[in-house]
């Protein structure tokens, strides 16, 4: 029987540990115990836009082998598989293992399989990947293995329902999921983005001009832009002109407002912003290249924690970022505050109310509550 697992839950603000030499404190790792089966209580899965994807299983890994559990955090795939991946809201995954690729259903069902080095699923049933022997991608419905499109020089991308990024030869377009091209007058070019919340960053004409489009064709704002984010989240898309102001602009491709950001390398405009994702109305954002400084703002562009002193922050998922400090990585909620005490060797950001850590070599998950599961008491506690 697993017994109670101990729950460590402690929330620092992170300025604080800054301010004292970055000292941390750590609890004994060997007090944590695994869940007992009768505290299913415990988890409550998080809201999404599908009301199925909380019942959908949670990625662990093993000594570098993957597998899945259930929301009782029981092993329903064991860790069998060289690499794997979170789930998708309709209910598929990707995996590898020594004979290619595989795409398995919410039960662990292989629905697909290719001797291939990559398969990505674009939405739903609908996937890109190059077939075995040949060197050319291919955008697939494996469910009946209609082809949409062949012959493509990348794997092709989608992030908005409907529309997908591809290259045929040297030329990038948008078709949607019968093969059909859209926006055909576009002249893209290789910087230009997916369709996300019904706009897309595309880089097209002889001038290579950042424009802000809508599935429509029609074009929004006259910013000169510099470099943006990738794609919107929350109606805001962060960005830099050509003369200097960055912050993030609106659906309308205007400056909603003007915040701090900087970029690894400010004069190459291919070294993006490090400006996060709006979550819940939070973004983090870097105001300072060295040492590096990074802040967390509302979607009104107001400061809403003090400077932290890290060198890496993730986009908030479930109300927490995954940052790096030295060479450690943790966790932060939207106050800038540690809900952790531990610096994890690797850690993954949070996905319906769990993240991947390994600590001191040991692999394990852990929940928004700072708790954590380790993957080899979850299989003994499976068998």
């Amino acid at each position: 029987m697993r017994k109670a697992l101990y729950k460590f839950l402690l929330v620092i603000p992170i300025y604080v540990i800054f301010l004292y030499g970055c000292e941390k404190k750590t609890v004994d790792m060997q007090t944590v115990q695994p869940l007992n089966n009768s505290t299913e209580s415990y988890f409550s899965d998080p809201v999404t836009a599908n009301d199925n994807t909380g019942e959908l299983p949670i990625l662990f890994v093993l000594n570098g082998l993957y597998g899945y559990l259930d929301r009782q955090l029981r092993v329903i795939i064991p860790p069998i598989y060289t690499r794997g991946f979170i789930y998708t809201d309709h209910g598929y995954a990707t995996v590898y293992d020594l004979q290619g690729a595989k795409i398995l259903d919410s039960e662990g069902k292989i629905v697909f399989s290719e001797d291939c080095p990559y398969i990505g699923i674009l939405y739903d049933d609908i996937i890109t990947y190059v077939p075995n022997g040949e060197r050319l991608y291919k955008v697939v419905k494996f469910r009946d293995n209609t082809v949409i499109i062949d012959r493509l020089g990348q794997p092709a991308s989608s992030i908005e329902d409907g529309i997908i990024l591809a290259r045929i030869g040297s030329e990038y377009i948008y078709i949607n999921y019968t093969g059909e091209r859209i926006l055909p007058e576009l002249n893209l070019r290789r910087m230009s983005r997916e369709f996300k919340e019904g706009r897309a960053v595309v880089v097209e004409g002889e001038n290579w001009d950042i424009r802000i489009i809508d599935i429509n064709g029609n074009f929004y704002g006259d910013l000169h832009f510099y470099r943006t984010g990738r794609n919107f989240s929350e109606g805001l898309l962060p960005a830099e002109t050509k003369d200097g102001r960055t912050g993030y602009i609106n659906r309308d491709g205007e400056f909603a407002f003007i915040v701090p950001i900087v970029a690894d390398i400010p004069d190459d405009d291919e070294s993006p912003l490090n400006a996060r994702d709006f979550s819940d109305g939070y973004a983090l954002i870097q105001t300072v290249s060295d040492p590096p400084i990074w802040r967390i703002i509302n979607n009104l562009g107001e400061f809403v924690s003090g400077e932290l002193s890290i060198s890496q922050a993730g986009a908030f998922v479930d109300g927490l970022s995954r940052i790096r400090i030295d060479t450690g990585y943790s966790y932060i909620n939207t106050r800038g505050e540690i809900i952790v005490t531990q610096m994890f060797d690797s850690a993954d950001s949070f996905h319906r109310g769990y993240a991947r850590i390994i600590y001191q070599g040991r692999d394990g998950i852990i929940n928004t509550e700072g708790q954590i599961f380790w993957s080899d008491d979850l299989v003994m506690a499976t068998e």
